[in-house]
């Protein structure tokens, strides 16, 4: 499968270069999330609901416009998905693009800014980097100027744009 050949790229049948290996997990955020997650001691596991997803956002990710609702049980990786990788992805994807994240408190939007602006940070794979003068855990910035706030149901979310809004069990 296109998972198992981003997965074991050293097992190919075939040549392929690094900058279109790279090309291609970087395009898909199931693929770029467990292959970070490997660094980053999170195992990320694209579940088949998870890679369900995926091929229903990619179109609104990539052009915009989309509107979804996630409905899955407790414990079926929504939070670990969507409100952790899924921003991580966007913003080395799309720099200069905007994300904001709600989640229904603050301990768990500070938790999961944390993740995000961490992973970004710290992981050599990634592409962008935090600006050291605007790295706050729920509110930062990049240096290629994407913003990301995340905040919970109580928190401040008026007068600020974004490109990818989620909301985590409101």
């Amino acid at each position: 499968s296109y998972l198992t050949c981003l997965r074991d790229d050293d097992q190919l049948p075939f040549e392929i270069d690094a900058t279109t290996l790279d090309a291609m997990w970087r395009s898909d955020f199931a693929a770029y999330a467990e292959r970070l997650s490997k660094v980053e001691n999170e195992q990320f596991v694209p579940y088949d609901h998870v890679l369900f997803i995926r091929d229903k956002m990619k179109s609104a990710l990539f052009e915009g416009g989309g509107r979804f609702i996630v409905d899955l049980p407790p414990r079926h990786s929504k939070t670990f998905t969507l409100n952790k990788w899924l921003p991580t992805w966007y913003l080395d994807t799309f720099p200069g693009r905007n994300v904001m994240t709600c989640s229904y408190n603050e301990k768990l939007a500070t938790g999961n800014g944390r993740f995000v602006r961490d992973v970004i940070r710290h992981n050599p794979s990634s592409e962008v980097s935090v600006r050291p003068d605007a790295s706050s855990v729920t509110d930062w910035q990049t240096v290629a100027g994407s913003e990301f706030l995340s905040t919970g149901i109580s928190g401040t979310m008026t007068g600020r744009g974004y490109h990818l809004g989620i909301i985590d069990d409101p």
